[in-house]
This record gives structure tokens, sequence and C-alpha cells, in this order.
């Protein structure tokens, strides 16, 4: 019998599967590149853009870089890095701090933040005119594009009307992140359980497939 039970603790050590999620701690790697004219000319945005990226972190596995695109003519950048931009790396998504209604946008009024997945590279549009006199709303507009970087649909109320792909609510939509309009009054500044799920699952699951652009390759080392 005894031989017995310690064979089937045997069997039962090796054979058992092996929690991952607990053995091995991980991270996505996510880089974000920001012009140095716009971070020079929008400081209140661009460190909205910093505390939001920040916030994001707390609650999913994301491993963040927010890198500064220095003027094209910059030597040091070439000699250092010998590349022409930050932006011909893969994975890259560009922000962009600027009036949105200006030429090279020309943008409806209402618009002050916009994720745009399909431009290569990705990019984050952020009104800069708007929302530089305004940080309260500049960290909510930060959280909001973040959000749908991280895969986050928009939230909204049942009577809004129920759009394919939304996240709808009963009532009080409003107060969250992902409502698509910024209201005065209701925060829409701390992230919900409902906002952080579904990023995380989406970065845990979907931004580290291969993307249908980009090949994958294996090298070796000898």
């Amino acid at each position: 019998m005894k031989i017995f039970m310690f064979l089937l603790l045997l069997v039962t050590a090796c054979c058992s599967p092996v929690n991952h999620e607990e053995a091995i701690s991980y991270k996505v790697a996510l880089e974000l590149v920001v012009h140095e004219e716009h971070s020079l000319k929008y400081p209140t945005v661009t460190k909205a853009l910093n505390d939001a990226v920040q916030e994001w972190e707390q609650h999913i596995p994301i491993a963040p870089t927010i890198l500064t695109e220095p003027k094209k003519d910059s030597s040091a950048f070439l000699s250092v890095f010998g590349l022409p931009s930050f932006l011909n790396r893969p994975g890259i998504i560009q922000v962009l701090i600027d009036d949105l209604q200006g030429p090279g946008y020309d943008l409806p009024q209402n618009i002050i933040g916009l994720w745009q997945p399909q431009h290569n590279p990705p990019r984050l549009l952020f009104d800069g005119d708007y929302l530089e006199s305004s940080p309260d709303i500049a960290y909510s507009t930060a959280l909001h594009e973040l959000g749908h970087v991280f895969g986050v649909p928009h939230i909204v109320n049942k009577l809004d009307g129920t759009i394919s792909g939304f996240v709808v609510l009963e009532d009080s939509a409003e107060e969250f992140v992902m409502y698509p309009a910024n209201v005065p009054g209701k925060g829409q500044n701390k992230l919900s359980e409902i906002e952080i799920n579904i990023a995380r699952h989406y970065v845990l699951f979907e931004l580290t497939r291969p993307r249908k652009s980009s090949d994958c390759s294996l090298t070796s080392q000898n």
C-alpha cells in the first residue's frame, strides 16, 4: 500500500498541469513616439499622456516606453540609432498633439482625441489647442484613447441606442472613461473593472497576435 501511494503521488506530481500564469510573469512591450516640437508646445497634454500611460500600466500587463521623436535633421539621433526615424520600427504608435482642425487633419471641431489603428504607423491624435488649457480633460482624453489602443470599445447607455460592438449599460455610462463624449462634471478619469478587464484580455490575447502586414521569423545563433 505504501509503495502504491508513493507511485500515485509521483505520477500526480509529474503529470499535473503547470499554471504558467503563476510560474511566469510577463508584460507586453509598447512604444509610443511623440514629436519633440509637439511635446514642447503642449507640455500639459504631454504630461497627461504620460500620467494616463502610467495609470493603465497599473492595471494591465504592459511595459510602455514613451519616446521623443527629434527633428529629422538631428545628427545625434542618426548617429546613435542609425535610423532616419523611430517610426520605421515595427510596433510603434505615433502620437500627434496638434491643431486637429488644421492642415493635414481637417477633423470636425468637436473631435479632441482620435485613435487611428489603420494608419501606417498606427497613431493617436490629440487636439493640443483645446486640451492644453484643461489638464483634467487632457488626462481623461488620454485615458480614453489609450483604452481604444488596448481594445476597449465605447461604453454607452441603453437609451443612447444599441451599437454593435459597444458595451451597453442601463444608465450612468457617461461616468465611464470610455463614454464617447466628454461630459463636464462626470469625472471620466477613473478606470472601471469593465474597462480594465476588456483591456487585459485584449493585451494578452490580441495585441500580441502577429500582424498580417508583418513577417514573423526565427533566426539561428550559429
